[in-house]
């Protein structure tokens, strides 16, 4: 597990100097593009999902607000796929998120359907199948750190083992990574995954960009207030 946190880490220091190095660069040259649920929206579940045209890396930094919120990202691919690495993790925020520990599954054409499809929190179209990722809650009681400050890619909370699993698209066609917390808490999460590199026309402008950016770097995407009290 602590193997698995320094991983994740690297990956997610990597995307941040990388956002931090495009803001400086040839934008249209990005090898991840980071996407961020909007403050004041929400991205939709299977019905309604927040849909990208391709594949691309991206890192998509999220929020369930409610504890019926399900979130879906959609892509399109055009052709099958070998290996999709998809990575989940969780940042600290003061003592907010210890009870949270998001679940995804990767849902589609062509995959195997699970004779199970209880944990899902919504109906499985009957032209998908999925690959179903429930987190791993710890036994018996284990505090979780509490940072002084918000500090994503310094320290990830202790307790949810980072979710990482690849898998083979199998057809071109739709598919969708959907996040949602069978403990109906509220928190934040940051999914990075992706088939193939960004082109220029998913760039979205250096303000939107830089918009993006600046969330993400202040915490503000987390939608909460992240200090300890005194």
């Amino acid at each position: 597990m602590a193997a698995t946190r320094k991983s994740i880490r690297r990956i997610m220091i990597g995307s941040l100097a990388l956002i931090a190095l495009l803001g400086m660069a040839a934008l249209a040259h990005a090898k991840m593009m980071p996407y961020v649920e909007p403050l004041d929206g929400d991205w939709g579940g299977i019905d309604d999902p927040f849909v990208l045209d391709d594949p691309h890396f991206a890192a998509f930094y999220g929020r369930l607000d409610s504890s019926s919120d399900v979130d879906a990202i959609a892509m399109t691919f055009n052709e099958p796929a070998e290996a999709m690495r998809s990575d989940l993790v969780v940042p600290v925020c003061g003592d907010r998120f210890v009870n949270f520990y998001p679940s995804m599954a990767l849902i589609g054409p062509g995959l195997d359907r699970p004779d199970d499809l209880a944990a899902l929190p919504f109906d499985l179209p009957a032209e998908f199948g999925a690959i179903i990722m429930e987190s791993q809650r710890p036994t018996g009681t284990v505090a979780r750190p509490i940072s002084d400050e918000w500090q994503l890619f310094e320290q990830l909370n202790a307790n949810y083992e980072a979710m990482v699993f690849e898998a083979d698209i199998p057809q071109a066609g739709e598919y969708m990574l959907v996040i949602w917390d069978a403990g109906k808490q509220r928190g934040a999460y940051t999914l990075i995954t992706g088939a193939v590199h960004p082109t220029g026309d998913v760039f979205p402008g250096e303000r939107e960009f830089n918009t993006r950016f600046a969330l993400i770097r202040s915490g503000a995407w987390i939608g909460q207030y992240c200090e300890i009290e005194k």
